[in-house]
C-alpha cells in the first residue's frame, strides 16, 4: 500500500466523487491510499484501521473453507464509490473475511479511531454505512445460493443496484459466480434470446427495460 500526500490530488478526488454526499462533516482530513493488484486489503488477522472509500479499482471479498478453498462473497468495484471497513467500524471487531485487490484500488481513507466519535453522530454517513452493509449481504446471499442457476445469478446481478445493473467483464463475473466463462456465456446467450437482457458491447450486458423484478425466469 502506498500513501499519497498530494493535497491537490486528494481534493480533486473529493470533488470528483462528491464525497460531500457521504458525510455531513466538512473538515475531514482524507488520506489517499493506493493498493496494488494481489494485495490483501484486510483479513481476520489484518483488520482495516481506516474507513476506505474505493473510488477506482476492484476488490474481491471471500471466505476460506476448511479445505482452504476460496468462497467468493462479493465483488466491490468502481465506478460508483464503495465503502470498505464498514464491518470493522460497525462492530468494533476484525472482519471474518478476506479482501484481495484484483485491479489497482485507489481509496480515500479516514483513520477509524480518530474520526469514530464524529462519524457516529453523522446521520448521512451512518445511512451510507447501513446501505453498504446491506448491499454486501444482499449480493452475497443472492450470488451464493447453491440452488441458483447461472441464469438466475445473472438476473440477480443485473437487478442489484449495488452492481450498476450491468455486466462489464465476463471473466470477472464468472469468478464471482463460481462457474466457467463458457457456462456464463451460454447463460448470457439464453437470456439474450429470451429478451430478458441485451448486449451493449463487447462483454457488456444489461437488463432490458421492463424486465426488472418480474419474478422467476421463464
Amino acid at each position: 500500500m502506498t500513501v499519497i500526500h498530494d493535497e491537490k490530488q486528494i481534493h480533486a478526488l473529493i470533488r470528483k466523487h462528491r464525497m460531500d454526499t457521504w458525510t455531513e462533516a466538512s473538515h475531514l482530513d482524507f488520506q489517499l491510499q493506493i493498493y496494488e493488484k494481489g494485495e490483501i486489503l484486510c483479513s481476520p488477522l489484518m483488520p482495516l484501521d481506516s474507513i476506505l472509500f474505493l473510488v477506482t479499482g476492484t476488490v474481491h471479498v471471500y471466505d476460506l473453507g476448511q479445505n482452504g478453498r476460496q468462497m467468493m462473497l462479493s465483488m466491490v468495484c468502481s465506478p460508483k464509490v464503495k465503502l470498505m471497513g464498514d464491518w470493522e467500524f460497525a462492530t468494533g471487531h476484525p472482519t471474518p473475511f478476506f479482501a484481495e485487490v484484483k485491479e489497482q484500488a485507489v481509496c480515500l481513507a479516514l483513520p477509524m479511531e480518530k474520526w469514530r466519535e464524529v462519524l457516529l453522530r453523522d446521520v448521512v454517513f451512518l445511512r451510507r454505512l447501513a446501505e453498504s452493509l446491506a448491499e454486501k449481504l444482499s449480493s452475497s446471499a443472492g450470488l451464493n445460493t447453491l440452488s441458483a442457476t447461472v441464469e438466475e445469478k445473472v438476473r440477480f446481478l443485473l437487478e442489484n443496484p449495488a452492481d450498476e445493473h450491468r455486466i462489464c467483464n465476463v471473466g470477472k463475473t464468472a469468478m464471482l459466480f463460481h462457474c466457467s466463462q463458457r457456462q456464463l456465456q451460454r447463460a448470457l446467450k439464453i437470456l439474450c434470446e429470451k429478451g430478458i437482457i441485451r448486449k451493449e458491447g463487447k462483454g457488456t450486458y444489461v437488463l432490458r427495460e421492463g424486465k426488472s423484478k418480474e419474478g422467476p425466469l421463464p
